[in-house]
């Protein structure tokens, strides 16, 4: 099963090392890898271009931002799936293509994996996400990790791949159209997939509450933009709630508060 790795960059060449780095060392070798740059003037095309014996498509051109620069990789794409890993970020292992892909052949439009965060030096593992806890539900407040998440090409041309109108959460919009209206299917894997840096666009909460707020207007009507987003912030709250409760300790913990309060 053929599988498209797409990276995207802008004048972050020490990220991009890392992460070519990274896919090159996979040992899975049914795999495509794309490289889009938004025209860098830090050295990073020059780095692509020095690379191209064993990058499949390189490009390096002003485009209008990170998911216009994904949009071009899925053009480019021509694997079943497509993961995209975008400069500083990089696979968990050299395993990870093979771990997934190599004993079993999917069916599903999403395969979920598991990622690590990084920042300032240290690591964390994301939480697990459970096939039947990802829906509309889910969706309003939450996530899924799009560096540790293959895609089928399929879907990405179904859904028109990632709309321009939203500058910082367009990958979750994404999500919300794939599940919610396109009934995408999904299959969980446990999986450490990537390791992802957390100094990104989307780490100011409130502009991503504010943009994912305007989505829900606009799809879900009803409620004005400062309601939709005190309803995201309590959606992720009770979420965070239902989590603990679904662990065997967090379960422990909800009851001994529950026999306390009593008290």
């Amino acid at each position: 099963m053929k599988v498209s790795v797409v990276t995207v960059n802008y004048n972050h060449l020490d990220g991009l090392k890392r992460t070519m780095e990274s896919v090159q060392a996979q040992t899975y070798r049914d795999l495509e890898y794309i490289i889009v740059d938004g025209g860098s003037t830090d050295g990073s095309k020059e780095y692509i271009e020095e690379n191209s014996s064993w990058v499949d498509f390189g490009v390096s051109e002003p485009d209008r931002g990170v998911y216009d620069a994904m949009n071009k990789g899925i053009a480019k794409a021509s694997g079943e799936y497509v993961l995209f890993m975008n400069s500083g970020d990089c696979f968990a292992s050299k395993h990870v293509l093979e771990k997934v892909f190599e004993d079993k052949r999917y069916d599903a439009d999403l395969i979920v994996g598991r990622q690590y965060h990084k920042r300032g030096g240290c690591r964390r593992a994301s939480r697990r996400i459970f096939q039947d806890e990802i829906d509309e539900r889910f969706l309003i407040s939450n996530t899924l990790p799009h560096q540790a998440t293959f895609i089928k090409k399929e879907l990405l041309l179904k859904t028109s791949g990632y709309d321009l109108k939203f500058k910082i959460v367009a990958d979750w919009v994404f999500w919300n159209e794939a599940i919610v209206r396109h009934h995408a299917s999904v299959d969980c894997v446990d999986i450490f997939v990537a390791e992802m840096e957390e100094e990104g666009l989307s780490n100011n909460i409130n502009s991503c509450r504010e943009e994912m707020a305007r989505y829900m207007m606009d799809n879900r009507g009803s409620m004005s933009i400062s309601d939709w987003m005190s309803c995201i912030q309590e959606n992720n709250e009770s979420y965070k709630y239902r989590r603990a409760k679904r662990s065997l300790l967090g379960s422990i913990l909800m009851r001994l508060a529950l026999r306390l309060n009593k008290s």
